[in-house]
């Protein structure tokens, strides 16, 4: 291979991963973040499995409609709702479960920082992903 094509080469590679490499550092700071900020969740719902434990499972969250996994009694206020879960969504509710919902039977108080329950709302997305 000529010098110059390999000189150009390995400037196209640094500077690709020069930039790149922040990026990934934050992805992955915001993964860490939002698996500590779910540890609660994981206490009373169930990520990966369409298992109940004290809450209903979150598997697909995402798109799914509000009120709707498999035998769990939900609240009233909860079921009035409608809808479907969405990432914002998500985030509101956890942000403040009993201001979304009054009457709700989420035990968690709330994140009460709406920079947090976004975090926490991306990982949940992520995580409960089918």
């Amino acid at each position: 291979m000529k010098p110059g094509v390999l000189f150009l080469i390995s400037a196209l590679c640094i500077g690709v991963t020069g930039q790149m490499a922040p990026a990934f550092a934050e992805d992955r700071d915001a993964r860490r973040e939002g698996r500590a900020l779910t540890k609660p969740c994981k206490a009373c719902h169930d990520l990966r499995r369409k298992k109940r434990k004290f809450g209903p499972h979150l598997v697909g969250i995402v798109g799914r409609p509000v009120a709707s996994a498999d035998r769990y009694k939900y609240s009233e206020p909860l079921k009035a709702l409608g809808g479907v879960w969405t990432e914002e969504r998500i985030a509101t509710f956890i942000n403040d479960p009993k201001a979304y919902a009054p009457g709700t039977n989420m035990k968690f108080k709330g994140f009460n920082d709406m920079t947090k329950a976004h975090l926490a709302a991306a990982y949940l997305a992520r995580k409960s992903a089918r």
